[in-house]
């Protein structure tokens, strides 16, 4: 696999002012590989039948998720002065219309939405899933991109570094961002004189509260955000801080005694293989020849394993060996459960 030039990730303005200063101003790497406009989850000529059980449908992509657009989300894209944004912003006003799941805090999912994406489904294929404020006349883009919530706006489908990255977006960034937005509606409605339900002064005209929860909003300083969110979102921000430090540079140190953990093989052709860890998106490219070797990563020290390896001739490029890292194929002996594979 080769590796994209990565440049910092693009977050939502509001949100990449507070991630700006939580990390200090050091840029969040870019995930490269999952391209919303050319859906690498689409199914493609070629592909393996087995690849195709993780594959999106092409009228939905990974859009099978309804976003909480809370109140000051909701009004700075009533707001967005770009005109590029009136067909997004079309979609959330025929959502207001439409009554359904309109509160306070914001522009919701409703009951029956949350029940249907409660059952089994495949995401990505369900169509009667797919988000309303996807441009189905725009190649699928997404009509609320600039004022995303937290969930859509750390959620992808491939990282550059496997495992790690994901660690750092789904584990880090998405659990805050959801707190810190959630709170933060609540914190406006309260402000404005409404509740989590009753509309107070702003009964019948929910348009005009979100506006004003948008102005609320505008500006606040993370340190105001860790303030108004409380307990919960300061210690999801020093967790998503832990977790950048990892993604910068401490889980580039290879394990010292690598041992082999549990991965998946989703396609072997004899030449290449695909093995899958922290997700079925995600499949990391290895030599078949290096898939049959890799028990002897056995605890050894890794300098020895390596040694084995380029002697046998399976390990073709120096770059794998941190991709089976960041994958997590490979652990420091005695880091978590060790699973057999055939």
């Amino acid at each position: 696999m080769k590796l994209p030039v990565r440049e910092p990730a693009r977050l939502p303005p509001l949100q990449q002012a507070w991630m700006d200063e939580l990390l200090a101003g050091e840029a969040i790497p870019g995930e490269p590989r999952a391209t919303c406009s050319q859906c690498p989850q689409v199914p493609q000529p070629g592909d393996a039948d087995a690849d195709l059980e993780a594959r999106f449908d092409p009228r939905t992509k990974c859009c099978t998720y309804m976003p909480a657009l809370y109140n000051f989300l909701a009004g700075r894209v009533l707001d967005e002065p770009d005109a590029a944004s009136v067909p997004g912003r079309d979609t959330m006003e025929a959502r207001i219309d439409a009554g359904h799941a309109v509160t306070p805090l914001g522009l919701l999912a409703t009951p029956e939405y949350v029940e249907a994406y409660g059952k089994e489904h495949s995401f990505g294929r369900a169509y009667d899933l797919r988000c309303p404020h996807y441009l189905a006349g725009q190649g699928g883009l997404c009509g609320v991109w600039k004022h995303r919530e937290g969930t859509c706006s750390t959620w992808f489908c491939k990282h550059v570094r496997g495992a790690v990255a994901f660690d750092f977006w789904r584990r880090g960034m998405t659990p805050l961002l959801r707190a810190a937005e959630r709170a933060l509606a609540v914190w406006c409605a309260e402000e404005l004189g409404a509740t989590q339900h009753e509309w107070g002064p702003y009964q019948g005209r929910p348009r005009d509260l979100y506006r004003a929860a948008a102005k609320l909003v505008e500006g606040l300083s993370w340190g105001e955000v860790e303030a108004i969110g409380g307990d919960e979102v300061a210690a999801l921000a020093r967790e998503t801080q832990d977790h950048f430090r990892a993604l910068q540079d401490g889980a580039r140190a290879l394990p010292e005694r690598p041992r082999v953990s549990h991965y998946d093989v989703q396609d072997d052709d004899g030449a290449r293989a695909l093995l899958t860890t922290y997700t079925p998106y995600d499949a990391l490219e290895i030599p078949t020849r290096l898939l049959r070797e890799l028990h002897r990563f056995d605890g050894r020290p890794r300098a020895e394993v390596v040694d084995e390896l380029k002697s046998l001739g399976v390990l073709p490029r120096p770059e794998l060996l941190h991709q089976l890292a960041d994958w997590r194929i490979i652990v420091e002996s005695g880091a978590e459960r060790v699973l057999q594979n055939d």
